[in-house]
């Protein structure tokens, strides 16, 4: 099988390099790599593929727009693997080959990754967050919140067992999918690898014939806020996107082109919303879900003292109520493309 990299950048050279100088100690190499470039002075072509003569390099221009870069690489991709690669990226030896012979050998599998894990000056963040408590855990399933960690081994008094048995059985039936209210709940993370509906594909290998020709909404911001959770809805199968629980690969989160985290949390979460109206398999009970856990969400931002995220989310539940979410009114008029909502100091 051939295999093409697709890596979308703006004004990251020292990020980019990084990444292609890891590309071209890998175990596997690719067949080609394709660096999309938004960036404000674009490198010479012939200059980038000189100093990577290893990685068969193409380098193609476009406007600022992730998923407008993600889609043009896509398209012009040979292989019949895709790597998907964000450019700040630090990618292991032997991480390529692992995800290929995994793709190989489960051929009802449409894409593979590893784990991700941010890396900054202080050490390696954490890669998932098992819920503390039972009281936390019925938190979340009242307002049908996200779960990124297990839910295993929650310490409960005699009057709690039974409720906490009735709960881990229900997230157990959600199998790595979603909540009713559309936020994703992962909470198996074991085994040497395991199977989920939604996941971060910043860093994953997926079958050509799985993408489509433009499998990233155009509609998203310059910055693609959300864009993988609408990638994966989109893959065929159940739970279609394996995780490689041995397979590491390093985010460096570069600072250039990053939203605050309010703003991000904001784009996101509308993101989700309108992807809960965008797609046929979810209905009007899972909105009106939707709804209701973005009250959870506010008490949350209460409970953890956030003012920021407690406006952004008072600011999202106008917008839902009203009928007023951007990225739903640009979908709608069938000629909008890359809106970028901002929150402001007066919402």
């Amino acid at each position: 099988m051939k295999l093409s990299v697709v890596v979308p950048t703006r004004n990251r050279p020292e990020s980019l390099h990084r990444l292609l100088d890891t590309l071209a100690r890998q175990e596997l190499l690719p067949d080609e790599v394709i660096v999309v470039d938004a960036s404000d002075a674009v490198e010479a072509q012939g200059e980038l593929a000189r100093r990577y003569p290893g990685l068969n390099l193409r380098h193609l221009p476009s406007e600022p727009s992730v998923c407008v870069q993600r889609n043009i690489g896509v398209r012009a991709a040979r292989g019949e693997y895709v790597f998907l690669c964000d450019d700040d990226m630090e990618v292991p030896e032997d991480y390529v080959s692992r995800l290929v012979t995994h793709l190989d050998a489960h051929p009802d599998v449409a894409a593979a990754s590893g784990i991700v894990v941010d890396r900054s000056p202080a050490g390696e963040g954490r890669t998932e967050f098992p819920v503390p408590s039972l009281g936390d855990l019925c938190f979340r399933f009242l307002f049908q919140l996200p779960i990124w960690g297990g839910v295993d081994g929650i310490r409960t008094g005699i009057a709690g067992k039974l409720p906490y048995a009735l709960l881990k059985r229900y997230y157990t039936r959600r199998d790595n999918g979603l909540s009713a209210a559309g936020w994703p709940v992962i909470t198996s993370f074991g085994g040497s690898s395991f199977r989920t509906r939604v996941w971060s594909l910043g860093a994953s290998i997926i079958r050509r014939d799985a993408l489509g020709q433009n499998p990233y909404d155009e509609v998203l911001d310059q910055h693609g806020i959300g864009d993988n959770y609408d990638a994966s809805l989109k893959l065929p199968g159940h739970r279609p996107i394996a995780v490689l629980a041995e397979a590491r690969v390093y985010h460096h989160k570069a600072a250039e082109n990053r939203l605050a985290s309010s703003q991000a949390y904001f784009r996101r979460t509308l993101a989700l919303h309108y992807f809960l109206v965008k797609h046929p398999s979810f209905s009007r009970w899972n909105r009106l879900l939707f709804v209701w856990s973005l009250v959870g969400k506010q008490l949350e931002a209460w409970r953890a003292r956030d003012p920021d995220k407690g406006r952004a989310t008072r600011r999202i539940l106008r917008l839902v109520l009203t009928g007023r979410n951007p990225y739903v009114l640009a979908h709608r008029s069938g000629g909008g493309r890359t809106v970028a909502p901002t929150l402001s100091a007066a919402d």
